[in-house]
C-alpha cells in the first residue's frame, strides 16, 4: 500500500437533540469501506452508542468523502477505521485498520507521520486527522455493564486520582487512559482534566472488583481540581506486573531523538516506522487523555519501551524524547 485513503470532504453529525438535552455522551466506533473513487461503499458499526448517537455518526459518514488508497500509484478499495465521539469538546481520530476484508482483499497501510491535529468547535462536529492509534489495556477490559456510581465527584475542571492499588486500570467513558498512579500528579503523572459534562469512570484490576464512579465537570462545582480517594476491594490473590512510571508528559505532541538513527518506532502495538521521522518539525501526535506505550527498536539493540503521558493539564505542547539503545 503507497498511501492510506484519507478523508478529503467530512460532514459533521447531527446530535440527537434528546441525547444532548440529556447530556449523552458517547464514542461510536466504524470501519469505512472506502472506493477506488473515495465513496464510501460500506459503514460497519464495530462500538455502537446510545440514544441515537451511532445512527448519526452512521449518517454524517456515509455523507464522507476521501482520497482513496493506492497500491504502486493505482486507487485501489480498503477499509479504514472511523471513531465518531459526541462529546463537549468534540474531535475524531481516523486510523488506518489493519483487517482484512472479502470484497476487495484488504491490506493495512502503513501510517505515516501527520500534521497538528485540527480540531472544530460546536457540539457534534469533528475534525479529522491521522494519528497514533489508542493506548491498549495490558489485559482484557471487564465486560461488566455500567453500573449505579460507587460515588458522585464534582469538580470544575479536573480530578486527582488517589486510587488504591495504584496500578488499577483506569476507564473513561469507555476508554481506556493508564493507571491510577499516572494520573495522580504527587507521583510524577498528571491531574485529569475532563471536558464539561457528566463521565463515568470505571477502577479496575484482575483480583479485585471493579469500582464504578461518576465525575461531573461543573463550572458551580467548588474544587478546581478533587482529590479521587477511594480502594478496590480484594476478592483473590495473584501476581501483577506493574506498569512502569510515564517518562514524559506532553499536550499531545512528541518530538523523537533516537540511537541509533535506523531505530524505529510503534506506538500502541502499531508500527509507525522510522523513529527519525518524528522530529522537532514534525513531532509524533499523540490523542489524549491517555497514556501511551512506546517501544523503539533497531537491528542489533535491545529493544525499549517507554510511557508517554497526554493531558491537557502537560507544562507544554511538545516535548523532547531522547532514546538510546544499548
Amino acid at each position: 500500500m503507497d498511501r492510506p485513503p484519507v478523508p478529503t470532504e467530512t460532514v459533521p453529525p447531527v446530535y440527537p437533540p434528546d441525547a444532548l438535552r440529556a447530556r449523552i455522551r458517547g464514542i461510536v466506533a466504524l470501519e469505512v469501506l472506502v472506493s477506488e473513487k473515495g465513496l464510501p461503499l460500506e459503514v460497519r458499526v464495530v462500538r455502537a452508542a446510545r440514544a441515537g448517537l451511532t445512527e448519526a455518526a452512521v449518517e454524517s459518514v456515509r455523507q464522507w468523502r476521501f482520497r482513496p488508497a493506492t497500491r504502486r500509484g493505482v486507487p485501489v478499495a480498503t477499509w479504514l477505521a472511523v471513531e465518531i465521539p459526541f462529546e463537549a469538546i468534540p474531535y475524531a481520530v481516523v486510523t488506518p485498520r489493519r483487517t482484512a476484508s472479502p470484497e476487495p482483499t484488504a491490506t493495512h497501510p502503513t501510517p505515516t507521520p501527520s500534521p497538528r491535529p485540527r480540531r472544530s468547535e460546536g457540539p457534534g462536529t469533528a475534525s479529522v486527522t491521522m494519528e497514533a492509534p489508542p493506548p491498549r489495556p495490558p489485559e482484557p477490559l471487564s465486560t461488566l455493564p455500567v453500573g449505579d456510581p460507587a460515588a458522585v465527584y464534582r469538580t470544575r475542571r479536573a480530578v486527582r486520582l488517589g486510587i488504591t492499588p495504584d496500578q488499577a486500570r483506569i476507564v473513561v467513558d469507555g476508554r481506556y487512559i493508564g493507571v491510577a498512579l499516572d494520573w495522580d500528579d504527587r507521583s510524577g503523572g498528571s491531574v485529569l482534566e475532563l471536558s464539561r459534562g457528566p463521565h463515568h469512570l470505571r477502577a479496575e484490576l484482575s483480583g479485585y472488583e471493579s469500582l464504578d464512579l461518576e465525575i461531573d465537570v461543573l463550572p458551580a462545582a467548588d474544587d478546581d481540581a478533587v482529590a479521587v480517594l477511594d480502594h478496590l476491594t480484594r476478592r483473590t490473590r495473584g501476581s501483577l506486573t506493574p506498569l512502569p512510571r510515564v517518562v514524559a508528559v506532553t499536550k499531545g505532541a512528541v518530538e523523537l531523538d533516537v540511537e541509533p538513527e535506523d531505530a524505529s518506532v510503534s506506538v500502541n502495538g502499531r508500527d509507525l516506522g522510522p523513529a527519525s521521522a518524528f522530529s522537532s518539525d514534525r513531532p509524533l501526535q499523540l490523542p489524549g487523555p491517555a497514556v501511551h506505550e512506546l517501544t523503539f527498536s533497531a537491528p542489533g539493540h535491545p529493544t525499549r519501551q517507554v510511557r508517554v503521558l497526554v493531558a491537557r493539564s502537560a507544562p507544554s505542547d511538545s516535548v523532547p524524547l531522547a532514546v538510546t539503545l544499548r
